[in-house]
């Protein structure tokens, strides 16, 4: 029973331990993924005047072509008051056309605020898992489904905001994005920079981390049955011992006392015999 004791500590404390390892590593999730979202490089596109450099927000470098405003000031300039066909060179064919620009821009300052959005909620789900994994640590299964469930949420939400991301900016991860400098009847891509690259490692270090959590619970699952079975051979055996230490105690006879003669005293009259006075 005491190396079963021993045994049962040394498992729990392996479980807290692993258990704030994960803490840690998902805390430093939330910090990558906080970080992504004020880098400051996040799109490139077009040549010569009409190349420019973006954050997730709004543009910040430009060839003079473009103002660097926010992707929703651009977006509502090329898609209501800004009219003409095309804007600065037009001759040298170094412009946008006003379509493109409008869906262009409209597209980034929808993607951003998504990304924001979503990632927002991942940073909760990922708060909402550790929270409920703390109680889970210390073998209270009834918190395991929470933790399930948030975990697989926050990599949800994470998918979500990359592939929107991606999708609205039309991200390429090439160097090529000089397309603007052509007549374009459509979005041309964005070259990815820091910002998705940065965001990509963050999809995949939170599978990886998810997909770890995931094996450790069905080892801590296998573990906590393994426990409970040797549990129940130790109540097992020590009923056992008990039983086979009652079968083989030998009996306690109680002898009855003999029947004896009546004893004569030394003063001449026997005890337990009637006697009559002189």
């Amino acid at each position: 029973m005491h190396n079963f004791n021993q045994q049962r500590k040394s498992c729990i404390s392996g479980r807290l331990v692993f258990h704030l390892i994960l803490v840690f590593l998902y805390l430093a999730l939330i910090a990558c993924k906080i970080a992504v979202m004020n880098v400051k490089d996040w799109y490139k596109q077009g040549s010569g005047t009409v190349k420019w450099k973006g954050s997730l927000t709004e543009i910040y470098s430009s060839g003079g072509g473009i103002e660097e405003k926010s992707y929703a000031w651009l977006s509502n300039h090329y898609c209501g008051s800004y009219s003409s066909s095309c804007y600065y060179d037009c001759g040298n064919y170094e412009y946008y056309d006003s379509t493109v620009a409008c869906s262009t821009f409209e597209n980034l300052n929808g993607g951003g605020t998504a990304f924001i959005v979503f990632s927002s909620l991942e940073i909760v789900f990922v708060l909402a898992m550790i929270g409920f994994s703390i109680p889970a640590a210390h073998a209270n299964k009834k918190y395991l489904c929470p933790v399930i469930l948030f975990s697989i949420l926050a990599l949800v939400a994470g998918l979500v905001s990359f592939a929107v991301m991606a999708g609205t900016a039309m991200i390429t991860f090439s160097d090529s994005c000089d397309e603007t400098k052509s007549h374009l009847s459509s979005q041309a891509s964005s070259c990815a920079l820091t910002g998705p690259k940065f965001d990509l490692f963050n999809l995949l270090y939170i599978f990886t981390l998810n997909l770890i959590f995931w094996i450790y619970l069905c080892v801590l699952k296998g573990g906590d049955k393994k426990i409970s079975q040797a549990q129940n051979a130790n109540v097992s055996m020590t009923a056992n011992v008990q039983t086979h230490q009652d079968q083989v105690q030998p009996p306690i006879h109680v002898f009855p006392l003999a029947v004896v003669g009546p004893h004569v005293p030394s003063d001449g009259i026997p005890i337990g015999i009637p006697y009559k006075d002189a």
